[in-house]
């Protein structure tokens, strides 16, 4: 099998600041994933119900649906698949708490390391994936 046959794994981005969504896109498809991306949880929602998703990366202030909303949801379809919450505006242990609660497997403020961001998700994409470690 070539390298360019292999599973990318797929992750779902859900971001309604459109740098940071082009940002967090491209650095995430750089390290070898698949990304699809939504500006509000809604379409958050439609999309994961379209395809098959390794991994949710979440905004918590969103248009139309909040992040923890949108996390409950995603876990009460599809509880083993893992969700990262990011927050602009709260850095707190309660921000964290809610967040686990929620159903996220981990909780970041931004700003994000981009780094720190590839590679909590190619710890929580999967095993057996195949992800670059570009």
């Amino acid at each position: 099998m070539s390298p360019d046959s292999s599973v990318r794994p797929a992750v779902l981005l859900v971001e309604d600041d459109f740098s940071l969504l082009d940002m967090f896109r491209r650095t995430l498809e750089r390290a070898g994933f698949e990304v699809i991306t939504a500006t509000h949880g809604v379409t958050a929602l439609a999309l994961f119900g379209e395809r098959a998703i390794d991994l949710v990366v979440t905004d918590i202030l969103l248009p139309q649906m909040d992040g923890f909303e949108l996390i409950r949801r995603l876990k009460k379809d599809s509880p083993d698949v893992p969700i990262i919450a990011i927050s602009g505006m709260d850095d707190s242990p309660q921000f964290r708490d809610k967040a686990m609660k929620s159903g996220a497997e981990a909780a970041l403020a931004k700003p994000i390391s981009r780094q720190h961001l590839v590679d909590l998700a190619r710890s929580m994409a999967g095993p057996g994936l195949k992800v670059s470690s570009s």
